[in-house]
């Protein structure tokens, strides 16, 4: 089933709407953010936050606030008389800074969302779980007639920024990235239930694939499970652009490019990889639904070539536990 988008929404220190996203990075004018958190050498540590929260906000507050915006530009065009929309929110697993939070976050996602139920997916690649489980939910002739997806993460607290001070990337790999956050919401539904919302755009599959390699060991990164992935979503060739991690790590820079090596023919001659969270920040589990919706909204604005809007993207990340993620999208004509 080919998934509609008719609304979405993107949080981060680049702005608070998805054109933001556009036009600021695009210009190289996020504004830096002034670092609460310092180094035993006295050195401030480089973070990018929501200047808007600012630094000293709670995690959970940090999260709650991402959320209601990206939710509520994602729904705009969602009329309140339609029928309930189920939610499928997407964040990290437990870690230092991000222990007791899911809970709240849920419940207040599920109550702006007019949902009795939230279901909940996990780490960066969530998202692409998350589109499955809404062709699913979709294809049910008793189900929703949308979905909402919800991604977030911060990386913005004393006990994130300590663990990432402790555990800094090996001399031999991608200068670590700033520590950022994130909030991103689509909303979708069946190319079918397309009545009153022109679309941005559709999905026309998402895939995931578990590899042995992850953040936590040193297997060798062979790039199968990615390929596995992009290779399980059916048909369209011609892929001009593909947004993801691949400039963040050695682990999803060789997995990635081996990948795309194997899968050369569905990509163009000139087929540009875009890294986001370069120009961001790390963004957690906030990664796969952000690179999905900035893929639509460059096309939206018109912020690149005709022939690249026209063209089918592919979106992807991978999580710590080495989940790889990916979607094959196209932007609304």
């Amino acid at each position: 089933m080919r998934l509609a988008i008719v609304g979405m929404g993107m949080v981060s220190p680049a702005g608070m709407t998805p054109r933001d996203h556009v036009f600021f990075i695009r210009a190289g004018v996020v504004p830096p953010t002034p670092s609460p958190f310092v180094a035993a050498s006295g050195e401030p540590i480089e973070v990018r936050y929501c200047p808007w929260i600012g630094a000293r906000a709670s995690v959970e507050s940090r999260l709650a606030r991402m959320t209601q915006i990206a939710i509520f530009e994602a729904m705009s065009g969602w009329e309140a008389s339609d029928p309930k929309i189920a939610v499928l929110l997407c964040m990290a697993r437990p870690r230092p800074g991000l222990q007791t939070e899911h809970a709240a976050i849920s419940s207040a996602v599920a109550k702006q969302a007019h949902a009795t139920d939230v279901v909940q997916c996990w780490g960066d690649a969530g998202a692409f779980a998350a589109l499955r489980k809404a062709e699913e939910l979709l294809s049910d002739r008793n189900g929703p007639l949308g979905v909402l997806i919800v991604a977030a993460d911060t990386l913005i607290s004393t006990e994130a920024i300590a663990q990432r001070v402790l555990h800094p990337p090996s001399p031999w790999n991608e200068p670590a990235r700033p520590a950022s956050e994130a909030a991103a919401a689509v909303l979708v539904t069946s190319s079918a239930g397309v009545t009153r919302t022109r679309p941005v755009g559709f999905v026309h599959g998402a895939a995931i694939a578990a590899g042995t390699s992850n953040d936590d060991n040193d297997d060798v990164v062979d790039g199968t499970a990615m390929t596995t992935a992009v290779h399980s979503i059916p048909g369209v060739a011609g892929i001009a652009r593909a947004l993801g991690q691949e400039r963040l790590d050695a682990l999803r820079w060789r997995e990635w490019n081996i990948a795309a090596a194997r899968l050369a023919s569905r990509f163009t001659s000139d087929v540009s990889f875009e890294t986001l969270e370069r120009e961001v920040g790390r963004l957690g589990a906030a990664s796969g639904l952000m690179s999905l919706a900035y893929g639509f909204a460059v096309a939206q604005h018109a912020a690149i070539p005709i022939a690249a809007r026209e063209a089918p993207f592919l979106a992807w990340a991978i999580s710590p536990d080495g989940t790889r993620g990916v979607a094959l999208a196209q932007g609304a004509a």
